[in-house]
């Protein structure tokens, strides 16, 4: 083995974020954090050139863990449907590790950002974590006793496609159903939401903070937070964490809303799990790649 340090890469449509991180006793420091925007077509080229840059310019590495938006089996195949990033279906640890001569493992990036919050966010002493992360799109990862649980087929913690809303307000989804997650409470769908009810376009964000003095952003922002509510009360039963992390722009955004997001899914769980907590992240950008590092920690053990 190389070293005790880990190359971490956190890939999403618009960014490629990238650290070493070093273990230290029994915890990770993360070093500077480079950022440089996604390539368009096909990302498995320029992330080599990437890796190998960084490769040469630390020394010590002993093992690379990415985390990519999409879906990712247990062996690091990532799925062909994110066009955007690759051209095709590629099992990316496995090229990159034949590539760089390096253990590489990859995971989906709400799973890291799951796993780092849990260890080292807002899931600190918690045994098991449910990470959400509702953003442009929305998804989730489970941490049990510290070891990310992916499932079968490396999805578990999915949530987009959950049912929020079962009456006139439900929107349909580019999966087919109507209702979910994604389509109701995603940065996209509340400004969809808002353009339709207003004929205005703005930020979801903006229409988040503009909630307490705007009738119609405080009417949408009602449901977000109901619809948002009930899903979570939904996992909280099927999964039982001892609390949810809320991450990704709109999770952080709806801070101010946490207590009376907390009463409605209390309001909507089943009795056994009301008491399940809510916070929101604390790591930020940092905590897919905190998530990387630690998926990589039984190598570096080796």
């Amino acid at each position: 083995m190389s070293g005790g340090k880990v190359l971490a890469i956190d890939i999403g449509r618009s960014t490629i974020k990238s650290a070493v991180l070093e273990r230290r006793e029994r915890a990770f420091v993360i070093g500077e954090v480079e950022q440089s925007p996604s390539p368009t077509g096909d990302v498995t080229e320029p992330l080599l050139d990437l890796l190998r840059r960084k490769l040469k310019a630390e020394k010590g590495v002993g093992a690379i863990g990415i985390g990519t938006t999409g879906q990712v089996a247990p062996s690091g195949y990532v799925s062909a449907a994110i066009t955007d990033l690759y051209r095709e279906e590629i099992r990316l640890g496995t090229w990159l590790a034949e590539k760089l001569r390096l253990p590489v493992l990859v995971r989906n990036d709400v799973q890291l950002m799951a796993l780092g919050e849990a260890l080292y966010g807002a899931g600190r002493g918690w045994s098991v974590v449910f990470g959400v992360a509702v953003g442009s799109g929305v998804g989730g990862g489970i941490v049990r006793n510290g070891q990310l649980d992916i499932g079968a087929g490396g999805i578990a913690g999915e949530c987009a496609h959950v049912r929020a809303v079962d009456s006139e307000e439900r929107r349909s989804c580019w999966c087919g159903g109507k209702g979910c997650l994604e389509a109701q409470v995603s940065g996209l769908a509340i400004e969809d939401r808002y353009h339709a009810m207003t004929g205005a376009q703005a930020l979801a964000t903006d229409i988040l903070r503009s909630a307490r003095v705007d009738g119609p952003a405080a009417k949408l922002v009602s449901s977000v937070v109901r619809e948002l509510a009930t899903g979570l009360g939904t996992l909280a039963c099927c999964v039982n964490p001892d609390g949810f992390v809320l991450g990704g722009s709109i999770g952080v955004a709806l801070a101010p809303l946490l207590a009376l997001l907390q009463e409605q899914m209390s309001d909507h769980a089943y009795r056994a799990v009301r008491r399940t907590k809510l916070r929101v992240a604390e790591l930020g950008v940092d905590a897919q790649l905190y998530g990387a590092a630690v998926l990589c920690d039984a190598v570096l053990q080796q």
